[in-house]
């Protein structure tokens, strides 16, 4: 079973992150988690703290408390919206509600890291040029901080046909997660999956190093191991059912994968949180990054593995069904 954190906030980001659901291929087992944040500090309880203080806190800690009490329960009746709409909608799944208080971005970290989640889900801006510059500094801090995968949601592309998922590719351990992770997904029938791959300088000389390359074959410094690669990913769709085309380009990848899935009208952009040039679990890679900044579609950035949480023990400000 897929667990899913969706941080909610009540706003039309998080709203557009709830519509975008239909659109992510869960599957019908899935566990989906509503969090919201109440950006604030919780004082001490001066009565459960009262041994350890020799005299009783003055009457503006007092109501400092009582104010971020009032916020944190605002925040539990947010989760709880939340968590009812996806109850009328995907029924199939089991839904919990959750809210804490702190800073949004490290209590989303937080909380994927011990519950643990499988994917974190957070609505962004919107999907305009300059909002797409500006990546918002919830959406952005979690994406580079947490250590599972996060999608990333701007909204849905209105046009006439079915899903369109671009899928970038480059050959790494991440990359391969992605592909993986798409395959392992429930798709439409109409869906149309483009796996997309870049040939650049950097990476042909990369690939020539020996032990370098993570797929069989690799080491050749060409382009041909590169054609091989994204045709064998394209290979694995086509076996699973999906309609799969293939593309293979030059050029700054970056530029071109940007590029390539707003001329497409990309609904989704999958990719890898990490390409061949960092190795650190916790290091979003400099592609993913520039995609999650700029791409006009929401983004799903896929991570390899994730590391086993130790024991963890609930905050006493949360609340869940």
């Amino acid at each position: 079973m897929k667990k899913v954190l969706l941080a909610y906030d009540g706003l039309p980001g998080s709203e557009t992150a709830i519509d975008g659901l239909q659109f992510a291929g869960l599957q019908e087992k899935s566990e989906i988690r509503v969090m919201t944040v109440a950006d604030v500090w919780v004082p001490p309880d001066s009565v459960k703290n009262a041994p350890q203080l020799p005299m009783l806190p003055p009457p503006a800690r007092v109501h400092a408390r009582e104010e971020a009490m009032k916020a944190l329960l605002k925040a539990r009746d947010i989760s709880i919206q939340g968590a009812e709409q996806i109850k009328s909608r995907f029924p199939q799944w089991r839904v919990t509600h959750v809210a804490r208080t702190g800073s949004p971005a490290w209590m989303i970290v937080d909380e994927a890291h011990h519950w643990p989640a499988d994917l974190v889900i957070v609505g962004t801006h919107g999907h305009s040029k300059l909002h797409r510059f500006f990546l918002g500094s919830v959406s952005q801090k979690v994406a580079a901080e947490v250590d599972c995968s996060v999608r990333l949601v701007r909204g849905l592309v209105q046009k006439q046909g079915g899903l369109r998922v671009v899928l970038a590719v480059d050959g790494s351990d991440h990359s391969l997660a992605a592909v993986e992770e798409v395959v392992a997904r429930s798709w439409p029938g109409d869906a149309t999956f483009e796996i997309v791959t870049v040939i650049d300088s950097y990476w042909l000389t990369a690939n020539a190093v020996p032990g370098f390359s993570t797929q069989d074959g690799g080491g050749n410094g060409d382009s041909e191991w590169i054609s091989r690669m994204a045709m064998a990913h394209g290979e694995t769709l086509r076996n699973r059912g999906f309609k799969t085309e293939v593309h293979i380009l030059e050029g700054d990848p970056k530029g071109r994968v940007i590029s390539w899935a707003e001329t497409a009208k990309a609904d989704c952009l999958f990719l890898g949180a990490q390409g061949m040039e960092t190795r650190s679990i916790h290091t979003l890679g400099t592609f993913a990054n520039a995609m999650a900044s700029r791409a006009h579609c929401t983004v799903e950035i896929i991570r390899a593995q994730k590391p086993v949480p130790p024991n963890h023990e609930a905050s006493a400000v949360q609340s869940e069904n």
